[in-house]
């Protein structure tokens, strides 16, 4: 299950009117039956603004699509933020963006690897 999905385009459009973490909100009420937490409103509010950032940035066209917060199934996991469209030849494709809250990250010498420090919520 998917609790918000939009264009990119309607995506950006909350996002510039501030409203993303709200339409997240609404979205996680009505699906999940329960309220986020306080500190996964504010991850949605603070993160999403750079994944539009990103996304504008990276000239990402507006007709592809955006999920937040995709339930896998049969898990409690969820990934943060996946962008699906297709390319100029026609296939599909998608990234899946795992958002961290770290404030700080180093390189190690494994691909996809890296070191951080967790502090204190």
């Amino acid at each position: 299950m998917i609790v918000y999905s939009s264009s990119v385009a309607d995506f950006k459009e909350a996002v510039d009117e501030n409203k993303i973490a709200v339409n997240i909100e609404t979205a996680f009420i009505e699906k999940l039956g329960k309220r986020p937490s306080v500190s996964e409103w504010r991850s949605w509010n603070n993160s999403m603004q750079f994944m539009e950032r990103i996304i504008r940035n990276s000239k990402v066209a507006d007709d592809c699509g955006v999920m937040i917060e995709y339930n896998i199934p049969a898990t409690s996991k969820r990934i943060d933020f996946i962008i699906a469209g297709q390319d100029d030849k026609q296939n599909r494709n998608f990234i899946i963006v795992e958002l961290k809250q770290w404030e700080e990250a180093w390189s190690t010498e494994k691909e996809d690897i890296v070191k951080h420090r967790l502090t204190a919520a």
